[in-house]
């Protein structure tokens, strides 16, 4: 309801209150006027902040639902960022598994070897979260690599990859 339409009708209720009034004022005894005076009062303040009971209900409709769409907002936006920051803490995962396989490979080796791709378990509630399912290495095929990678890390040997680099002359 529109503060124009309830203004409205405050008035015309206002109007059949004071006509009623009248007619009590004729009808009644001398003795009931202050009664009828005391009720009549009531009835036209009460019709009176009626326009005002309306608008602050409609205040209190509007401000909850601005309320619950920030709320939802909100909630989007932090859901949005939550997946975000487990993508970044996967990813900085996936950059310490492959520095920590550079450090052991060359510790144990005596050389750098260079992982093109790395493939993780990337489900956070899994017990597996972290596993290295695959790995692709830029060099020549080395069997001795391959045991290394499969006790070490646990990884299946079928899922480690080698791939040739050839060198430019």
């Amino acid at each position: 309801m529109s503060l124009l339409s309830s203004i409205e009708n405050a008035l015309k209720s206002i109007f059949y209150l004071i006509a009623f009034s009248m007619v009590l004022d004729l009808l009644t005894p001398q003795d009931y006027k202050k009664y009828i005076n005391l009720f009549l009062g009531l009835c036209i303040t009460l019709t009176l902040l009626s326009p005002v009971i309306d608008i602050s209900k409609n205040f209190k409709n509007d401000l909850t639902k601005e309320i619950l769409s920030f709320s939802k907002k909100f909630d989007n936006k932090n859901s949005i960022d939550s997946h975000s920051y487990a993508k970044n803490i996967i990813n900085e995962l996936k950059k310490r598994i492959v520095e920590d396989i550079k450090v052991k490979v060359k510790n144990k080796y005596g050389k750098d070897i260079v992982i093109e791709d790395i493939e993780i378990n990337e489900d956070i509630k899994s017990n597996q979260f972290g596993k290295i399912i695959s790995i692709t290495i830029n060099q020549k095929f080395s069997k001795e690599l391959v045991e290394y990678l499969s006790t070490e890390y646990l990884i299946e040997s079928k899922s480690i990859f080698f791939k040739e680099v050839k060198k430019n002359e």
